[in-house]
């Protein structure tokens, strides 16, 4: 009996020798119900799933964007003339302003006489665009003054206000009772919007109707006849001046339907510009050449001339036809 008791007590002992020398294997942990695994491997909570709101993460992009457009280069006050008479400054620029692409200046009379400031040749991006202002300015005053682009303008000559890049023009001031001084001021300005860096300069892509010319010093072609423009007819003509000169191109003995109707047309383009401008006829001048209407104009001639500033033609009175 005590041998079969003693036997029995060994083989416990043996079977708890031998659980203890096994390692406990750790139970797997359940997922829990706040945790789960999206396709790529990266844990998502519950608790990030329900503060997602997509309207924040829009606000967020937005604001992120605006923060990327303030880290652009603002515009900083540009000295455009400054001399014993006179001085202007461009002190800021609104893309969408009022009146439309607006440069916003200080101008100052420094002389004892009243003077008269205006702005010729002015483009954008390399584009022909007059803004058609002028100024005039008391005996050594100061003043605030806006130099407005139109959006139709801009529209004109297909140009985003917010891509404007460069701002030319030339500023002449004189004295309008003193026109034997001539101009106290007479320099052609230069300003970038967004840094000289920002301006590549390229031409509007315009396809041609006709093409009268497109050599090494300039282009004349007709992009458009347009019988229901606001004054009446309406050519509308692309011209690209190749030379490093100001040209002047200008229309003579013109007809229409065969009929005396001449639109005075005659327009400036700076050295290596672009114009994108309408010849225009008047209701009231087409029916005094017997137009009724202007969607009856099916026949336009002239005499085509282009010249520099020193009266040197390129060509003069080369006959020209345009059948809409």
């Amino acid at each position: 009996m005590k041998k079969y008791f003693a036997l029995v007590l060994a083989l416990v002992m043996l079977l708890s020798l031998f659980a203890c020398g096994k390692k406990e294997e750790a139970a797997p942990s359940p997922t829990p119900e706040s945790q789960q695994e999206n396709p790529g491997g990266m844990a998502v909570h519950d608790d990030a799933i329900a503060a997602y709101d997509p309207e924040q993460d829009q606000h967020e992009t937005e604001e992120t964007a605006e923060t990327e457009e303030t880290d652009a280069p603002a515009f900083a006050p540009v000295m455009i003339v400054d001399n014993a008479f006179f001085r202007a400054m461009a002190d800021s620029i609104e893309p969408h302003g009022s009146w439309g692409y607006t440069l916003n200046v200080t101008l100052e009379n420094k002389s004892d006489h009243a003077v008269h400031v205006m702005l010729t040749e002015a483009s954008l991006n390399d584009r022909m665009c007059d803004p058609a202002w002028s100024y005039d300015i008391e005996a050594k005053g100061i003043v605030s003054a806006q130099i407005c682009w139109a959006e139709e303008s801009l529209e004109r000559v297909m140009l985003n206000p917010d891509n404007v890049t460069q701002i030319m023009a030339t500023m002449e001031v004189y004295w309008p009772d003193n026109g034997e001084a001539g101009n106290i001021v007479d320099e052609t300005v230069c300003i970038y919007p967004k840094g000289s860096g920002a301006h590549q300069g390229s031409f509007p892509d315009v396809p041609y109707q006709i093409s009268f010319f497109d050599n090494n010093e300039f282009v004349f072609a007709v992009t458009e006849f347009n019988p229901n423009a606001q004054m009446g007819f309406a050519l509308g003509v692309y011209i690209e001046n190749r030379t490093s000169e100001t040209l002047y191109f200008t229309m003579d003995n013109v007809f229409v339907n065969g009929a005396a109707c001449d639109p005075y047309w005659i327009t400036t383009v700076s050295g290596h510009m672009v114009a994108l401008t309408d010849i225009g006829w008047y209701d009231a001048a087409l029916q005094q050449a017997g137009i009724s209407s202007p969607s009856d104009v099916y026949e336009i001639s002239f005499d085509f001339s282009v010249y520099d500033g020193d009266g040197n033609y390129l060509v003069e009175a080369h006959p020209c036809c345009a059948a809409p």
